[in-house]
């Protein structure tokens, strides 16, 4: 749940019940940022400072994913039946092994958080440009949001497919790092911690093993949608009743003489909380799917 959690799944589920601005409210809230000729010097500053603050909290997050990497892979392999599969039982790395395997974990998390960024550009810089364009120069009269994913498509696209690349290699990395790191099915001469041979081994895998690879990848994501599309389903619904329910009131007092208003709320909260439960379980099936494919 924590790693779904910071990997933006928190923002993901708090879709349904997003109210977006309206063309109007959107170019009041840019307000003085927003020129004839485009964005002014003081909306790069704020951007600047909000990079800033930004980093220090990416930085935090990327640590606590590290850790979850960490501590879910040793549960998984303290469960299986490790003497069938090797002469030993791997030993579970400690002191300066396991700060070491620590910090190989949190580079690629780096590595994969630039890999995203990078990915994301030109998509921003579409989302921006065409942002711009529709607030000057409007090209219809249909919803803002509407025009500017339309205008994206292929950059979106190109993005997603961007999206599950990485996430396959930052996933067949750390794997190959913590299966290493253990010593399964490895000599001591081939257990140093090194994220770039990890990285070249996770590149190649799909080439070796091209059928179980693309298939962990598919069952992976096909876990996620079967929670996350109902989630949001429910969190949809239950965010209408909540509306339909609280813009009837006159007053908050009224919240004790209705309960329908009462099971509405609660009925949201639950839905929330449940998502947040499954998808932290889909999550974790995907990294022990992932794990497991690298230690057969």
């Amino acid at each position: 749940m924590v790693g779904f959690s910071l990997r933006g799944g928190v923002l993901l589920l708090t879709l349904p019940v997003m109210v977006l601005p309206t063309q109007v409210e959107a170019r009041l809230l840019i307000g003085d940022y927003l020129g004839s000729t485009g964005f002014s010097t003081g909306f790069w500053v704020f951007l600047a400072i909000f990079s800033a603050a930004a980093a220090v909290v990416t930085v935090a997050v990327l640590l606590v994913l590290a850790r979850v990497e960490l501590s879910a892979f040793h549960t998984l392999i303290e469960g299986l039946d490790t003497e069938h599969h090797t002469a030993f039982r791997p030993p579970r790395p400690e002191g300066w092994a396991r700060r070491s395997l620590f910090i190989r974990l949190f580079e690629v998390q780096v590595v994969t958080f630039i890999a995203l960024l990078a990915c994301a550009a030109p998509l921003a810089w579409a989302v921006a440009q065409k942002s711009f364009d529709e607030i000057s120069r409007p090209s219809s009269s249909a919803p803002i949001y509407g025009r500017v994913l339309g205008g994206v498509g292929e950059q979106l696209f190109l993005f997603l497919v961007a999206l599950v690349m990485i996430e396959m290699l930052s996933a067949l990395t750390s794997r190959e790092l913590l299966a290493r790191a253990v010593g399964w099915r490895e000599n001591a001469a081939r257990r140093r911690l090194w994220v770039l041979p990890a990285l070249a081994a996770a590149a190649a895998r799909p080439f070796r093993s091209p059928l179980r690879t693309v298939g962990t990848a598919a069952i992976s994501w096909a876990a996620t949608a079967a929670v996350l599309l109902p989630a949001l389903w429910a969190i949809g619904l239950a965010w209408a009743a909540v509306r339909g329910a609280f813009l009837t009131s006159v007053s908050f007092s009224d919240l004790g003489d209705d309960i329908g208003m009462v099971l509405v709320a609660v009925g949201l909260s639950a839905a929330f909380v449940i998502g947040i439960a499954l998808a932290g379980y889909a999550s974790a099936l995907r990294a022990a799917l992932w794990s497991v494919d690298r230690l057969r």
